[in-house]
């Protein structure tokens, strides 16, 4: 009787034993895709550092491959399409990373600069502030300039300036929100406003010859030619010498020279 019931038992209690072994089976399997994805992910990102979008894209690719639902590296590949200005397959990796997570808000932002990129400012908008409601967003004053390019698409300036601003109070070593804003002020003819974004921008970058081509312009919209004179000469000394500044600043330089 006994022996009739281990029979009966035998095929269930087999049964059993393959399930367990199956589920034991996947879960090794679905750690080893996840290790594997994890070094082809860390290598995508090393070669995007190295200005390699190519063979960053083929990692990735690889890694899609063992977990095509991993948000980082949809987001990584939106990266690397974005770098190479693919933007449509950028925009549609990005979309692939918001609609598998939540957890990644600076897709919000990589989005928005597709949209720059394509001309859709309003799209772009929407995004960033998406993005500066996350808490864990840490790219804030990035976001505040995209904000401002925006702004300024749409034809905003009060806008743009106010994003500018934002951007410079989180995050003062950021020499792109003086330069852009001091672009911004040259245009408004606001020179005095301009020179000295220029010169802050020194404070923390005393060899950008960007920022001393800015001081110069904004010197001799000022009516200050000594000033011009020493900011256009020290654009040239540490410009490219085929740089569009240096051959700027010697015209200035020339005609400040004949008053």
């Amino acid at each position: 009787m006994f022996l009739r019931k281990l029979s009966m038992t035998g095929p269930f209690l087999a049964f059993g034993l393959v399930v367990i072994f199956t589920a034991i089976g996947c879960s090794v399997g679905s750690k080893r895709n996840f290790q594997q994805a994890s070094i082809h992910r860390r290598l995508g990102e090393a070669y995007l550092g190295q200005n390699n979008p190519g063979k960053a894209m083929a990692e990735f690719q690889k890694g899609l491959r063992l977990l095509p639902k991993d948000p980082n590296l949809h987001h990584d590949m939106g990266l690397a399409f974005l770098f190479t200005k693919q933007f449509d397959k950028a925009e549609y990796y990005l979309l692939q990373t918001l609609k598998l997570s939540d957890s990644i808000p600076e897709a919000y932002n990589h989005l928005a600069v597709v949209y720059l990129n394509q001309h859709r400012p309003k799209e772009a908008i929407e995004q960033l502030e998406k993005a500066l409601k996350r808490p864990r967003f840490t790219a804030v004053n990035k976001a505040y300039l995209n904000l401002a390019r925006a702004y300024l698409d749409l034809g905003q300036q009060e806008k743009a300036i106010e994003a500018y601003e934002t951007s410079i109070e989180r995050n003062p070593n950021d020499i792109r929100a003086y330069l852009q804003l001091s672009d911004l002020r040259l245009k408004r003819q606001e020179f005095a406003k301009a020179g000295l974004l220029a010169q802050q921008a020194l404070t923390f970058y005393p060899k950008s010859y960007f920022a001393w081509f800015r001081v110069g312009k904004a010197m001799m919209g000022q009516n200050k030619p000594r000033q011009a004179m020493e900011a256009f000469r020290n654009t040239r000394e540490l410009a490219p010498s085929d740089s569009e500044e240096t051959k700027t600043a010697t015209y200035y330089l020339r005609l400040l020279g004949r008053r």
